[in-house]
């Protein structure tokens, strides 16, 4: 050899062999990282995927969509002409006193998650149902509601239903509370000039005037 060490052919044969082994074990050991990698990445994104699925559908709807889809043809299909959006907090007013003007007085069907959510069903899959049954979507925003774990996802999906339909008065807000605006969540601030907002207030004149307006917006197609 030119650095003057004599070998026999059976020596370089070993050499040759020992260097294919290490080349093979380096080729399997980088697929081998590369692989758990994708797969790592692969899981991951499948698991965020499916836990955020409906603000991707949501996001997908807001940004790409084409045009107005509403078909008024439709509105004989819906299951609920209401449903509605309240923290337990507000079960009195809302199952009570919403429901007998709504539904006892004026004959609308109202979908309220304590009597209509079938417990079968997960809770988010039942407000997604619960939105898509229904011809308008009630909320019923004061502070405890804001606080409440669900707030969010029904105004997102409230807020996809709109922009699916192509109407701004499929949401109808009713205000329990003064709040102010820092702290109503960026979702409520981003439908605010597209929503039919009604102020609730305790008192026999301002709520004739209250149920005139509500019951003029639920009249809306």
């Amino acid at each position: 050899m030119k650095n003057g060490t004599v070998t026999n052919i059976w020596s370089l044969k070993s050499q040759v062999e020992n260097m294919d082994v290490s080349c093979v074990s380096k080729f399997w050991l980088t697929f081998s990282v590369v692989g758990s990698c994708l797969l790592t990445r692969s899981i991951i994104s499948a698991i965020l995927g499916y836990h955020y699925r409906w603000n991707i559908k949501y996001w997908m709807r807001t940004n790409c969509r084409r045009g107005p889809v509403y078909d008024e043809l439709a509105m004989e299909h819906y299951q609920f002409d209401a449903f509605v959006a309240y923290n337990y907090s507000n079960y009195q007013w809302a199952c009570i006193v919403l429901r007998n003007v709504l539904e006892t007085q004026n004959n609308y069907t109202l979908c309220l998650h304590d009597r209509d959510f079938p417990v079968s069903v997960s809770i988010q899959q039942n407000i997604v149902d619960a939105v898509n049954n229904s011809r308008k979507v009630i909320l019923v925003i004061t502070r405890a509601f804001l606080r409440s774990d669900w707030c969010e996802f029904e105004i997102q999906m409230a807020g996809m239903r709109m922009v699916t339909d192509g109407r701004e008065d499929a949401i109808i807000v009713i205000m329990m509370e003064e709040i102010p605006v820092a702290e109503m969540p960026r979702s409520l601030l981003n439908l605010w000039k597209n929503i039919t907002f009604l102020m609730w207030e305790n008192e026999q004149t301002n709520e004739e005037i209250f149920w005139d307006r509500l019951l003029e917006v639920m009249a809306r197609p």
